[in-house]
């Protein structure tokens, strides 16, 4: 989990790319797109860089089984999206695909 101060109370967010921890969170997937591994955790992508963890931006064609209950529904020319943390995922027979990043993206 990850917190951040909104209006004096701490209210739970993404954490931002290029934030590291030591540990992956106990229900992680790893995965490979295109040659590179990367873990999967609660809407969160992570590389392996020296002894940490650093989150990174989706890579786009990631294919995950499920998506975390924050994603919302979105309906494009009658295509059905999802979007959470900025990022877009269509559904597909094995799970979600990252489809696609959002402008303001790093």
């Amino acid at each position: 989990m990850y917190y951040v101060t909104r209006k004096s109370a701490y209210v739970r967010a993404f954490p931002p790319r290029g934030f590291r921890v030591r540990t992956l969170p106990v229900r992680m997937t790893r995965l490979m797109v295109r040659g590179v591994a990367y873990y999967y955790a609660a809407g969160i992508f992570y590389q392996n860089v020296a002894d940490e963890y650093e989150v990174v931006t989706p890579p786009v064609g990631a294919v995950i089984k499920e998506l975390p209950e924050d994603a919302e529904e979105l309906n494009f020319d009658g295509i059905s999206t999802y979007e959470l943390n900025e990022t877009l995922y269509r559904a597909i027979e094995d799970g979600y695909e990252v489809i696609e990043l959002l402008e303001n993206q790093k």
